[in-house]
């Protein structure tokens, strides 16, 4: 037995993965290289809300070795230069549609078979469009990346205004008595 890192549900997100808090269990040495992630994997949430199911997001080698729960499908494509194609595909409003149609409701989560994930019908434009519409679907990206952290520096300023504002008003730097609306 060796213990080793291994990604859950929830380090899978919509595009991305989540590598703050990473779960280590142990594993037999013989299942190592079975469950062992590689560069270019997509991995995909088999379950969890409707939302989450199918959502997927590429490998790229962070942690080494890294292994996947059962809960993650590592989808390994066999030309690796498909699988940012295939996670963007995955984001798209038909494959969520698939995976919502495919997916079967328990009490309150929605699981897919692996065999409904190899099943999702996948667009496949020719190399050069696809590295087109991935290269403005990353500047699109990047600019909503940038107008929200642009909204939560405004958002931290606006706080710092309110709370200066009221310890002013408190400590009586600023007379509110002759405020009016």
């Amino acid at each position: 037995m060796v213990e080793l890192p291994y990604l859950r549900v929830a380090n899978v997100q919509e595009g991305s993965l989540d590598l703050r808090e990473i779960s280590t269990m142990p594993v037999e040495l013989d299942a190592v290289e079975r469950f062992s992630l590689q560069e270019g994997d997509v991995l995909m949430n088999e379950g969890g809300d409707y939302d989450k199911v199918g959502r997927g997001a590429v490998w790229t080698g962070e942690i080494a070795p890294c292994l996947h729960q059962n809960h993650v499908f590592a989808v390994r494509p066999i030309d690796r230069d498909l699988s940012e194609w295939l996670a963007a595909i995955t984001q798209t409003q038909y494959a969520k549609f698939y995976f919502m149609n495919n997916a079967k409701q328990s009490t309150n989560l929605a699981s897919i078979s692996q065999s409904s994930v190899k099943e999702l019908p996948i667009l496949l434009p020719p190399k050069a469009q696809r590295e087109a519409l991935l290269k403005k679907l990353g500047a699109e990206l990047a600019a909503f990346d940038d107008l929200i952290t642009h909204t939560q520096e405004e958002i931290t300023l606006l706080k710092e205004l309110r709370a200066a504002t009221i310890a002013d008003a408190v400590l009586g730097r600023v007379d509110v008595r002759t405020y009016q609306k």
